[in-house]
């Protein structure tokens, strides 16, 4: 009897002992589960290490290069991959490729540091490159359309670029403006021909009530000896203590002398992002001298203490800081780029700056 109950007993405590272990054991996965979920809860952050171009035989090696460029580096955003074929479709529509569309699949390498590093094969269909045919005017009693032409960015015969719209129209407002017709609309149409690569334009002005109270703008005059008279230094950071006019102004000889175009990188020193900007340069030497080989950069203040209206007057209204201004040495306006693409999760990415400089 008393082994039989030994026995019970000793049977007793490894049943006990069992369910103790189970306990643990499931308490463990309990407590892991969570931390998994912890670690899993948000998409990877996605390094792309390369991008491989499939298709676009109208595309040149030179734009499927700063497609590619643009495309590389690191994102955080759960839809990147439906962005990054946005932007590719986006840049080729500005280069004129109106009807281009472009799709993505996905090759991982490697998760190295909690990051998934990939390759991208990208396929394009670009279509026809599509020119500016002709531009109807209409609407407009202020100015005479050769008037508007010269204001605007709509030059028969050009490539056309989605971008020209928006920038013509904030031109085109601003013109209006000066004249004190501050609440002037301008509206743009695009037909297109995809048999001939063909656009034509339709901008119907309603230019509204001219302002009692609308002053134009009062800004100096200078001489073409005062600007060859002002030694010509260049622009490091943004400083209100300089008159944006003759900086621009001076630059713009730099330019001509040196065979650049000019780059207007416009902001404020109390912006975060403008510093940050200016620190990508800064920490990558080979981007600033990118930059420099084909420009030449003027930092130009928009701070509280000078907004340097005049010296911005003739161009598209900012849509943020920092935002940049790209220029021929004569002047002209070539394009804006406010940098929302150049943003990765650390700042900005080099490589799609090196992109944008590149177009140039």
């Amino acid at each position: 009897m008393r082994n039989r109950s030994a026995r019970r007993v000793v049977a007793l405590m490894y049943s006990l002992v069992f369910l103790a272990l189970a306990g643990i054991a499931s308490a463990q996965s309990k407590s892991d589960t969570p931390f998994q979920n912890a670690t899993t809860a948000g998409p990877p952050i996605v390094v792309v290490d390369a991008v491989k171009i499939e298709g676009g035989a109208e595309i040149s090696l030179d734009e499927k290069a700063s497609i590619a460029n643009k495309l590389q580096g690191e994102t955080a955003h759960s839809d990147w991959l439906a962005r990054l074929k946005a932007n590719a479709a986006r840049q080729l529509q500005n280069d004129g490729f109106l009807d281009a569309t472009a799709t993505a699949k996905v090759e991982p390498i490697r998760l190295l540091d909690g990051k998934e590093h990939v390759t991208v094969l990208l396929a394009l269909t670009a279509g026809p490159r599509y020119s500016i045919q002709t531009v109807y005017w209409a609407g407009s009693s202020v100015f005479s359309t050769a008037q508007l032409e010269n204001i605007g960015l709509l030059r028969v015969g050009d490539v056309f670029r989605t971008s020209i719209l928006r920038d013509s129209e904030s031109l085109l407002r601003q013109a209006f403006a000066t004249r004190g017709y501050n609440q002037t609309l301008v509206a743009l149409q695009l037909q297109k021909h995809p048999e001939a690569g063909k656009v034509a334009i339709c901008v119907d002005i309603t230019e509204g009530p001219k302002s009692a109270e609308g002053k134009p703008l009062q800004c100096k005059q200078y001489s073409a000896q005062d600007i060859l008279n002002t030694p010509f230094v260049p622009s490091l950071t943004y400083d209100p203590e300089i008159d944006g006019q003759m900086q621009i102004a001076r630059a713009q000889l730099e330019a001509q002398r040196t065979n650049k175009k000019l780059l207007l990188i416009v902001g404020d020193s109390s912006c975060g992002w403008c510093r940050l900007l200016d620190q990508t340069f800064q920490r990558n030497p080979a981007t600033t001298a990118l930059r420099d080989k084909i420009f030449i950069a003027v930092h130009v203040d928009v701070s509280e203490d000078n907004s340097n209206e005049c010296a911005l007057r003739a161009y598209p209204k900012l849509t943020g800081i920092p935002f940049i201004y790209v220029l021929d040495a004569d002047g002209k306006l070539l394009g804006t780029e406010d940098m929302t693409d150049w943003e990765s999760s650390d700042g900005y990415d080099r490589h799609r700056i090196e992109a944008f400089l590149l177009k140039w």
